[in-house]
């Protein structure tokens, strides 16, 4: 019998292994924002005539996608390696969380609002907010910020509460 040259070993570390884990959260969450925003501007569109109604129904949705999806991933991805927990902003497993989503869903949209419309006020052509590749891009560039925000926030209150336990002895 002859040798195969490929044999199937469930324990060999594949190709996706070799990726950093940052790189597949970065590319879960554009996918997850342009996936949202496919589906609920211009999937509802019937539907919800105005703009602010889709807005509330994109901020519902993207909540509890990133809250059942993405965050799931995310913690399924973390190891004593690497610490994938850092790249979401609301962590744990609850109502509250998802609630928590919904407002932080409600903080991104409004951000990534505010700097599409900033940036067609600097920009000589204007920029196509609804479009799925765009949408992704600003909810990177929006969600790299609070996570930025979050890291040193979490970090000064470490430090302070560090202060006043070595103030205490």
């Amino acid at each position: 019998m002859a040798k195969k040259d490929y044999e199937f070993d469930p324990y060999k570390v594949d190709k996706l292994s070799a990726i950093p884990p940052w790189l597949k959260i970065l590319a879960l969450k554009y996918w997850a924002a342009g996936v949202t925003c496919y589906l609920v501007f211009m999937g509802l569109n019937l539907f919800f005539a105005d703009f602010l109604d889709r807005a509330a129904a994109f901020c519902i949705v993207f909540a509890l996608i990133n809250d059942w999806i993405v965050n799931t991933i995310i913690r399924m991805m973390s190891s004593p390696k690497s610490n994938t927990e850092v790249f979401s902003f609301v962590t744990g497993i609850s109502v509250v969380s998802l609630i928590l989503n919904i407002i932080y869903s409600v903080v991104c949209y409004v951000a990534m609002f505010s700097l599409a419309y900033g940036l067609s006020l600097i920009l000589p052509f204007n920029i196509y907010f609804e479009e799925p590749f765009v949408f992704g891009l600003f909810y990177i560039i929006v969600d790299g910020m609070f996570l930025v925000i979050k890291y040193y926030v979490t970090k000064l209150l470490k430090h302070i509460q560090s202060n006043k336990k070595q103030k205490e002895l």
